[in-house]
């Protein structure tokens, strides 16, 4: 059916199974046990920071609706392309590495690639709230709309700073190996 080529629920899925404690994962890779402090913390925080904008009266002004598109697109762009990235590098071979170190790569990269991918999709949704916003009619959907953008760019820079953290264990124990 077509639906199941356009189901994004596994992305959603593997973004959150990242939500685990690493070094226990790293010691048993078998280990999936997730944080749901984590997960509702990832859930909660755009979602309080959205309901402290609305209810403060912050509304995105129609101006900077094209200018927001734009930076999303360029964002969704390198996305992808780190999404291509990721798989050239996953399949690099790091030479004498210790098992625990192969492992904890393929881990993070693993982890990383689910990230990656959630992030995309939150790009693509931010650009349809945001097309939305832009041609909607004012008052019947600049509220529900501009929520709906503070809680998915909320969720976007969380998701963004997971990934710049992941990459900076990748690359530091990259360099180091190689050091």
């Amino acid at each position: 059916m077509m639906l199941r080529r356009i189901n994004v629920a596994v992305i959603v899925r593997d973004h959150f199974r990242t939500f685990y404690d690493y070094r226990e994962r790293v010691r048993n890779p078998q280990s999936r046990r997730l944080s749901w402090f984590a997960i509702v913390l990832e859930l909660l925080i755009p979602a309080v920071i959205a309901a402290v904008l609305w209810r403060t009266g912050v509304s995105l002004p129609k101006s900077s609706v094209g200018t927001l598109i734009t930076a999303l697109a360029v964002f969704g762009a390198l996305l992808f392309n780190l999404l291509i990235l990721i798989y050239d590098v996953s399949g690099r071979d790091i030479g004498d590495a210790l098992g625990e170190v192969k492992a904890a790569r393929k881990i993070t990269l693993t982890d990383m690639h689910a990230n990656v991918a959630f992030a995309v999709l939150l790009t693509l949704a931010s650009i349809v709230d945001l097309v939305i916003l832009a041609v909607g009619v004012r008052g019947s959907v600049v509220t529900p709309t501009s929520i709906a953008f503070y809680y998915l760019g909320s969720l976007f820079i969380l998701t963004l700073l997971m990934i710049l953290r992941r990459m900076h264990l990748l690359l530091s124990s990259d360099i180091r190996g190689h050091a």
